[in-house]
């Protein structure tokens, strides 16, 4: 059929196409070759604004039925519609397409078509199912649709996205009895589904083949009288992750030979102005309150302050205020902290996606268990386009007999200067060396949060650790950073914790 440039053999006929005329070639055997002539019926027309009628194009395969299976013919000449394939006995039943793309079968003389859950996109095909019937000795087969289609066109689509998925409330796919084949009155039509499963369609997109626009033709099942299209939720995905969820609450009713069209979305503009955090180690709990969101500051980008974690639990990251709402994890398998990557290393995967993958029933996200420590305050941001959550402290501070101050104050406050980033003028004292040097995460004295760990730093290259960490090596719950056994000296100086690098510095 005439390609447009998109995957799944969209038949009706698109845009660009233009109506030709066929002229019969000579029927009948060539050195054991059959050869027929498939032209399309006037019907074969599609409701979009500049008309068009479809047209073959090389590449395109038919199918004729000879009493027992389907026999794939391939097309010779485009511009005549000669399709040639082995000789045989046939019943004068084609079908189209005869790629795999879908699987055609008769039952007690009922045409039987499946329809896939699932597609690759392939640019340039573009067909769906149609069907043909020539009388006794001839060979020339007139195709009509049976279906109809939707046309979903996206702007902005973002990169990295790896799978389109179309869900509505009728049956889509599956298995669907088109009766005792009639060429122009035969039609396949909208079945009751067994399971949410047969209401949605995926589409996965290969490596190399994203672009800012895409478009999507759906060959759908026409509507009868007792059923129609509660609209479309289109979830355009990677790796699980949703980079737009679009809904349409429009009601449809298809007919055969007809295109319904959901008009062209802007996917920075489709996603929600907020997504919903909930779960144990929230002050809010189980609860999607807004006070625990993160606000969308730019397209894909959601970001939340002063984020308080309890002690234990975990907690998800949902789309919608909604417990059906599509929802994050973080995919374990790709993430980690270590003291190279401190905080920023957090790869985000769909909820859903990792539950399959990793045969898992919980997918929370569990802070405390990748060396973050709670309670602590922290701030949040989530990224669509690269697929990251980054969790930085919200605020620092320091306490010790060191320094020229003792206790908690607003002046012995780290300030943050960029992400993962916290700095502070301070003079360190010439005290004797058991005085050494706290950070904390909260303005209360109790517990470091993090310390040096002194086996491993230098003067030149100090290591920041979590309080966890160095409890766990050196057995001390109380850690603290000594500078002058790192040998500086007595004085003024300007102290950096970078959790990027899990590192100190002192100039």
């Amino acid at each position: 059929m005439k390609k447009t440039g998109y995957f799944i053999l969209a038949l009706l006929a698109l845009v660009s196409c233009q109506t030709k005329e066929y002229t019969p070639v000579e029927e009948g055997l060539d050195g054991g070759v059959y050869k027929i002539v498939a032209k399309l019926s006037d019907e074969t027309r599609v409701s979009i604004t500049d008309g068009g009628k479809a047209s073959w194009q090389s590449g395109d395969k038919i199918a004729l039925y000879d009493g027992s299976s389907f026999v794939t013919f391939n097309l010779t000449d485009p511009a005549t519609g000669e399709f040639s394939g082995p000789a045989g006995s046939y019943t004068g039943l084609a079908v189209y397409p005869a790629d795999g793309v879908y699987a055609w079968s008769v039952d007690a003389g009922n045409l039987i078509v499946d329809l896939p859950a699932a597609y690759t996109y392939a640019p340039g095909q573009t067909s769906a199912p149609m069907i043909a019937k020539a009388g006794t000795g001839e060979t020339t087969f007139y195709f009509t649709a049976v279906s109809g289609l939707f046309k979903f066109s996206f702007s902005n689509v973002p990169d990295g996205v790896d799978t389109f998925r179309f869900a509505t409330s009728e049956k889509v796919n599956g298995s669907f009895n088109l009766g005792v084949p009639a060429p122009g009155t035969t039609i396949c039509e909208i079945d009751g589904a067994a399971n949410d499963a047969e209401k949605a369609i995926t589409v996965t997109i290969p490596a190399g083949l994203h672009a800012d626009d895409m478009v999507f033709y759906i060959p759908a099942p026409v509507t009868n009288a007792g059923r129609k299209y509660a609209g479309f939720a289109v979830s355009l995905s990677a790796y699980g992750v949703p980079s737009a969820e679009v809904s349409s609450s429009k009601t449809w009713e298809l007919a055969r030979h007809q295109m319904q069209r959901m008009k062209n979305v802007d996917c920075h503009n489709a996603l929600p102005d907020r997504l919903y955090m909930v779960g144990d180690c929230l002050d809010k709990g189980w609860s999607f309150d807004v006070d625990q969101s993160l606000a969308k500051v730019a397209p894909g980008i959601y970001r939340a302050s002063d984020v308080l974690l309890k002690t234990s639990g975990g907690f998800k990251i949902y789309f919608n205020a909604d417990w059906s709402a599509s929802w994050l994890s973080v995919d374990a398998e790709n993430s980690g902290y270590t003291s190279e990557t401190g905080f920023a290393d957090l790869n985000l995967i769909g909820g859903e996606f990792y539950k399959a993958r990793e045969g898992v029933g919980d997918t929370q996200i569990y802070l405390n268990g990748r060396g973050y420590y709670a309670p602590f305050s922290y701030d949040f941001e989530v990224n669509l386009n690269t697929r990251k959550f980054n969790v930085t402290p919200h605020k620092i501070y320091y306490v010790g007999g060191c320094v020229d101050s003792w206790g908690l104050t607003e002046s012995q406050m780290l300030t943050q200067t960029s992400p993962g980033v916290y700095e502070c003028d301070l003079t360190i004292k010439d005290v004797e060396d058991w005085n050494g040097l706290q950070f904390y995460s909260m303005p209360e004295y109790w517990g470091a949060s993090w310390a040096a760990d002194v086996e491993h730093s230098t003067h030149s290259d100090i290591i920041l650790t979590t309080r966890k960490e160095y409890k766990d090596a050196h057995g001390d719950t109380d850690p603290q950073f000594y500078p002058l056994q790192l040998g500086y000296t007595p004085g003024d100086y300007h102290l950096t914790l970078n959790f990027n690098t899990m590192r100190i510095t002192l100039n």
